[in-house]
């Protein structure tokens, strides 16, 4: 292998001369020629008879199908008329019977007969009718099934034809007498080949008598086939037709058995193939003068062309730029031409390809809804941003191309960010991350990220996902945790504080009346106790309903009237410097929910207002109906599509940040100074609306107020009219009492009641201890007084039993507040309930309430 003259050759040995090859194939050729006339002479003689014999066959199919069609349709319908219950009538009395025979398929002619048992014809379709027995004797006439019967001699009319027998029920038949004299003619008009003279034969199964022939019909049909050339060669495609004439046929099975045969003359198919051989055997020798003068000028000319080529490819050695070569000289010298014009294109058809993948790359990078990015791994600069991104990070195009990815993490993170970035795999998922949009807000991305060489420099390709409305629903859910924690936690407290407050604030005004007036500083005292255990009371009715522990006995009320009977209390309460407006509409939508829930929503927000006003402003309080889609309803944790009513606070107050609105719904979270809040209003309002299955939102900006909207579910339910309840006098007690009560200061207090105003009083610490007193005692029960929550059984229960034993029994409930043991913290409608901390007074007046009343006979449930 040697290089020389700018060309690269290898080594080999030279091939023979041209000349050589060109008469080695010129000599190829004439033998090939030769050979070539022979097969063509032989082949078209056998061509001829392929086709002959296919036409012959496929004729043949045609005529035996048709055949077995027509009389496939001639028994169809000779079934139903031969069973007819009229035909057989008709045999004896044919008066009014009209006949009448149509062409089937190759049968033009013919008569249709319903013929007696004796032969004698009945009816027909042909004129006139036979007047004797014509048909008296035949074989065919009295068949046993549907017959076909051919070829025979009708001995009315002297034809030869085919008889179709149908029985007629009682005796008799209808008969088809078809013509067969002019079927193979039929035949032979319909299906006979232009090419070839083919002669149509159908004999009966045997081979023995001709039942219909194209050619001379009336001397053969009905005769036996008497050729024996014919006869001996069944089964066979070449053989002697009837007058001894050479045929290629085709066979096909016929009705009952006929043979259909079809052949074409052997003669005329050979001298149709005779031009077709002089035309091949022509061209033949015309090509082989043809072939043989190109190789001689292909001889004298391939060697001029050959250099052109070779030549012009020298010319330019640039693919990209390069013309086609001209294709011209022999046709090896032209394919060699296109073969190096098809490379040359293929190459740059991959270079077009490489283009547009590119292309399609970028358009897909650019329209990707999420924000993609490249950066230089070395030094940490933008080389290329999607639309997305730019969109959401909020640079222009050119601003971001001169940023580096530092630019846009929180100041916080830059000292780790080169430690990080070094540790990330070369494909990997983080997050999320902090990144700051240009004006200057924060939003949490996850990253996805992988290594790639970007025009030659070692780049990182990044997707980042925003996740901040994620992180924010995420947020929201441990804040919801953290308030359920809490709110079990304060129910709990709330329970056994309400039973010590009961306990206090009825002692403190026992020893109030026991006293008198003299002792003012006694008095004093008692009155700072009892007034911070109003307080205490208060608080743990605050801390119940941010709870949802509150056991609560909802009333369908007109939001509009409570809020209105609250303004006049709200305007004392919020000073003369806070202007309030309340846009009160009547044909708000009524609501299930307790009366002093509501009062105590309205108050705490309009109490906030008043503290972001301090030096006055407006307070707008608005009631409404509103419909919930799902599309709003959707992200608002368990709030459902529906009908609510919404009550809406709003000031013109000093607003609220970001960071103080994340964590308004906590307990104990205030803005006031110390000693002027508890944190508990939010709090409380929020667990109310929660507890209803509601929603509230705040939306607040610094320095432009606040709004607080509270969705309250719509109930069907209509508003009970407003009834003036007598004033109530109550008569010293009678009757038996159990008190069932686990916190023993405070049932020992409530047995002395009940005992100083003349009560009969049994005590039990818990519900399985009650349940066993009642059934011990051999008096009667009046009045079951249990708390709702008791270790071992709950108060429910224990009412459920007693009732069973005595339905007559009447039941009041006490209780601080209903545990999800209860299922839910809402009683069944027309329960009596007293909340503690309840005064001596109040437990008095509800237990005579309840004694007055007529006794329910039904189970006492808490739903």
């Amino acid at each position: 292998m040697g290089l020389s003259d700018g060309v690269l050759r290898t080594g080999g040995r030279a091939g023979w001369p041209l000349l050589l090859y060109c008469t080695a194939l010129a000599t190829l050729v004439v033998v090939v020629a030769t050979m070539a006339g022979a097969y063509v002479y032989q082949q078209s003689a056998a061509d001829a008879q392929r086709s002959a014999t296919g036409d012959a066959r496929f004729a043949a199919g045609k005529a035996a199908a048709q055949l077995n069609s027509s009389l496939k349709f001639i028994e169809s319908a000779m079934a139903p008329i031969a069973a007819a219950p009229s035909t057989a009538q008709l045999l004896s009395n044919p008066a009014g019977c009209i006949l009448g025979f149509a062409p089937v398929g190759p049968f033009e002619t013919g008569h249709i007969d319903l013929i007696r048992s004796d032969g004698s014809v009945a009816c027909t379709s042909s004129k006139p009718k036979p007047a004797a027995a014509v048909y008296a004797g035949q074989a065919w006439l009295s068949p046993g099934a549907p017959t076909v019967v051919g070829p025979v001699t009708d001995s009315a009319t002297g034809a030869i034809v085919a008889v179709i027998v149908y029985p007629i029920a009682g005796g008799g038949a209808m008969a088809w007498f078809l013509d067969l004299a002019a079927v193979g003619p039929k035949l032979a008009e319909e299906f006979a080949s232009g090419v070839n003279e083919l002669e149509f034969v159908i004999t009966t199964a045997d081979g023995h008598s001709v039942v219909a022939r194209s050619i001379n019909p009336v001397s053969w049909v009905g005769k036996n086939v008497g050729n024996p050339a014919f006869a001996g060669a069944a089964g066979g495609m070449d053989r002697a037709d009837l007058d001894g004439i050479a045929r290629w046929y085709g066979e096909a099975s016929g009705p009952s058995g006929w043979k259909v045969y079809v052949g074409a003359d052997r003669a005329t198919a050979l001298a149709n193939a005779a031009p077709l051989q002089e035309r091949q055997l022509g061209v033949i020798a015309a090509g082989l003068i043809v072939v043989l003068l190109a190789m001689f000028v292909a001889y004298r000319q391939v060697a001029r062309p050959i250099t052109a080529l070779s030549a012009a490819v020298r010319v330019s050695r640039d693919i990209t730029s390069r013309a086609p070569l001209p294709v011209t000289g022999p046709a090896e010298v032209a394919t060699l031409a296109e073969d190096i014009n098809g490379l040359v294109a293929s190459v740059q058809r991959e270079l077009v390809d490489r283009q547009r993948a590119e292309s399609n790359y970028k358009l897909l990078f650019e329209n990707h809804p999420e924000p993609l990015w490249v950066y230089d791994l070395e030094s940490l600069r933008f080389v290329e941003v999607n639309k997305a991104a730019i969109q959401k990070y909020g640079y222009p195009r050119d601003e971001f191309l001169q940023m580096t990815i530092e630019q846009i993490r929180p100041e916080s993170e830059l000292p780790s960010l080169a430690e990080t970035l070094h540790a990330i795999e070369p494909a990997s998922r983080s997050g999320p991350w902090k990144h700051r949009t240009k004006d200057g807000s924060l939003i949490d991305v996850e990253i996805t990220s992988h290594v790639v060489d970007f025009a030659g420099r070692a780049a990182r390709f990044v997707m980042a996902q925003d996740v901040t409305e994620k992180k924010k629903l995420e947020r929201q859910y441990l804040q919801a945790q953290r308030l359920e924690s809490l709110g079990q936690l304060a129910g709990g407290v709330a329970h056994d504080f309400n039973n010590l407050l009961g306990v206090i604030l009825n002692v403190t005004a026992n020893l109030k009346s026991e006293i008198g007036a003299t002792d003012a500083d006694s008095r004093r005292d008692l009155d700072r106790v009892e007034k911070a255990a109003q307080s205490a009371s208060r608080l743990t009715r605050q801390l119940l309903a941010f709870a949802r522990r509150e056991v609560v006995q909802g009333t369908v009320l007109n939001m509009s009237e409570q809020v209105a009977g609250s303004t006049e209390l709200l305007r004392r309460t919020l000073g003369s410097h806070v202007n309030l407006t309340a846009t009160l509409p009547e044909d708000v939508w009524p609501v299930k929910m307790d009366p002093g829930h509501l009062e105590q929503i309205v108050i705490n927000l309009a109490v906030n207002s008043r503290d972001a006003m301090p030096k006055g402003g407006n307070l707008v309080i608005s009631v409404g109906n509103v419909t919930v889609d799902a599309a709003y309803a959707q992200g608002r944790g368990e709030m459902v599509p529906g009908r609510y009513v919404q009550l809406q606070v709003s000031d013109s107050g000093s607003g609220m940040g970001k960071s103080t609105l994340d964590h308004v719904f906590e307990p104990f979270f205030t803005t006031k100074a110390v000693g002027h809040g508890t944190g508990l209003g939010l709090a409380t309002v929020y667990g109310i609306v929660k507890q209803l299955g509601g929603h509230i939102g705040v939306y607040s900006e610094v320095g432009h107020g606040t709004t607080v909207t509270v969705l309250i579910p719509a109930t069907d339910a209509p508003v009970p009219a407003k009834v003036i309840a007598p004033i109530a006098h109550r008569d010293p007690g009678t009757g038996t009492v159990l008190v069932v009560e686990d916190y023993e200061d405070l049932r020992d207090l409530i047995e002395e009641i009940l005992k100083a105003a003349g009560y009969r009083v049994l005590t039990a610490p818990d519900g399985a201890a009650g349940l066993t007193l009642a059934r011990e005692h051999s008096g009667e029960i009046d009045a079951l007084l249990t708390d709702i929550v008791m270790p071992h059984m709950l108060g429910p229960d224990l009412a459920d039993q007693m009732k069973a034993d005595n339905p007559g029994l009447r039941i009041l409930f006490m209780s601080g507040h209903a545990q999800p043991a209860l299922g839910t913290t809402t009683l069944a409608p027309g329960t009596e309930l007293l909340q503690k901390p309840f005064m001596a007074e109040e437990l008095l007046d509800k237990l005579h309430e309840v004694l007055a009343a007529p006794a329910s006979g039904g189970a006492v449930t808490v739903s």
